[in-house]
């Protein structure tokens, strides 16, 4: 055989014999993505649909908010010690409330979770907290900032949970009728009454405590005042109520025990005769009523 072709046909065997040691590499398979954590906002609604000043939240309003997850060992969602978040302010704007400087994101793997909230925000919100209502609630904003109110849902797994607030003081109305009404502008005190109130929301329980002070009623149209307290018991023959017009100055002394509970509007129709004497006749209605 030719010399030359047997050099050909080696070299010829030697190339395909590399390209079989080499075959093709295949591209890695794409990854699979990764879940995200979606950021949580909510809805707020107040119950009923009324607030203490006007019909709903405003632009600006402030909540704590906190993230309970359903375990075995926490069906019912009690706030604990931790949770998975706790008191993370969220700010009303266009009907939705929404994290302030932080978020609480729903897990990855989306546990059932419990949510709970407080107005107004305070950095001290826990289970147990305390709280003061405003002492001069003739300024508006002091008025609206005495309403606490708490919200809750259920166990669910929504980004945009829907929290349905409810009061949890006392909302006192008093309507004045004069039989011949002095010159000059109104001003109503409520005196002896306690304004600090411990909250446990766990047992959803608001009680007073401390000591009885002086507190300057909000204005409430005319002849109308208003005024938010904790729940609590008023005794007979304290002096309650001062009503001032102009320069003159009338009292009110209860002639029996008034009890105000958590969560309930009283409304109080006084008449204030010539000779200066308050009478009252009342009715009661659940702050917290059905639509």
């Amino acid at each position: 055989m030719n010399k030359n072709l047997i050099i050909t046909l080696l070299c010829s065997l030697i190339v395909v014999a590399c390209g079989k040691s080499n075959p093709e590499k295949k591209p890695d398979p794409t990854p699979e993505p990764q879940p995200q954590k979606e950021s949580i906002s909510f809805k707020g609604t107040i119950k009923p649909i009324s607030r203490a000043t006007d019909t709903g939240f405003e632009a600006g309003d402030a909540i704590g908010v906190f993230a309970v997850e359903k375990t075995t060992a926490n069906v019912s969602g009690k706030l604990l010690s931790s949770n998975y978040a706790d008191n993370v302010k969220y700010i009303y704007s266009n009907g939705l409330f929404t994290g302030a400087t932080s978020v609480i994101e729903q897990p990855t793997d989306k546990p059932l979770m419990f949510y709970k909230a407080v107005y107004p925000y305070s950095s001290d919100l826990r289970n147990e907290f305390s709280f003061a209502v405003g002492s001069d609630q003739s300024n508006s904003s002091s008025y609206t900032m005495s309403d606490l109110m708490t919200a809750d849902t259920e166990a669910t797994t929504e980004v945009t949970p829907h929290l349905v607030f409810s009061h949890k003081l006392s909302n006192i109305i008093i309507n004045l009728k004069y039989e011949e009404k002095p010159g000059g502008s109104e001003q109503m005190f409520f005196n002896n009454v306690l304004v600090e109130a411990k909250a446990n929301i766990n047992e959803n329980t608001f009680t007073a405590f401390g000591t009885t002070k002086t507190v300057i009623a909000s204005g409430n149209g005319n002849n109308s005042f208003k005024v938010i307290l904790p729940p609590q018991t008023i005794a007979e023959k304290v002096t309650l109520i001062t009503l001032k017009v102009g320069s003159k100055t009338f009292t009110f002394f209860p002639e029996s025990d008034f009890i105000w509970k958590s969560g309930m509007q009283y409304t109080y129709d006084v008449t204030v005769s010539k000779a200066g004497i308050i009478s009252f006749t009342s009715s009661i209605n659940p702050w917290e009523t059905d639509n």
